[in-house]
């Protein structure tokens, strides 16, 4: 019995210390948004300190870039601006057996709050992947909109009219921000000193 009352109370604290972390930030012809159109995402994390959330956060930076001082500024408790580039974020292709990924370069502004954090839309600097045909760079650049075509190396994710022309960079994209948060949030969740 003692058993299952340890269990009991395991599962409540489980639940307490919880976080909701769903599909956060969606692309749209106009650049990413949330569900609820506010320009941030709010994860709560209940039983934490905004510090200790910070330092959750810094742990994560510390562990996951090769160089944290410079993709990292920070006021210490409050914010930490990631600025990261990936040059395989995601696959897109394979193409005669070679990989083709996309490329990100963000930021990604985290504010730090007592049982919260709240994210800010990413700001996307640019996104890339290896051209597969055409002329001209090696690399075709993408935009939300307003690409000339992957042929010329600037391509669009949307028409002007917000209908899908990528299907799997805008799925990869949406994915890879998403889970960059579920990951930070879940650093600054598993966070003790």
């Amino acid at each position: 019995m003692s058993a299952s009352l340890v269990g009991s109370e395991m599962c409540i604290r489980d639940r307490f210390l919880s976080i909701n972390v769903s599909a956060q930030f969606k692309a749209t012809k106009d650049g990413l948004t949330t569900e609820d159109g506010k320009p941030y995402y709010v994860v709560s994390i209940e039983g934490k300190t905004a510090m200790d959330l910070y330092k959750g956060v810094n742990s994560y930076v510390l562990s996951h870039y090769k160089n944290p001082d410079a993709v990292a500024n920070k006021m210490e408790g409050e914010m930490i601006n990631i600025h990261s580039f990936d040059s395989e974020a995601f696959l897109l292709s394979k193409v005669m057996g070679m990989k083709v990924y996309g490329e990100i370069d963000m930021n990604l502004v985290v504010y730090f709050k007592d049982n919260r954090i709240r994210f800010d839309i990413p700001v996307i600097n640019k996104m890339q992947a290896d051209k597969t045909s055409g002329v001209g760079k090696d690399k075709t650049e993408y935009h939300f909109s307003g690409g000339i075509g992957k042929f010329m190396g600037s391509a669009s994710l949307f028409n002007d009219k917000g209908k899908v022309k990528d299907k799997k960079f805008v799925e990869e994209l949406e994915a890879y921000i998403n889970n960059t948060i579920k990951e930070i949030s879940e650093a600054a969740k598993g966070y003790t000193e």
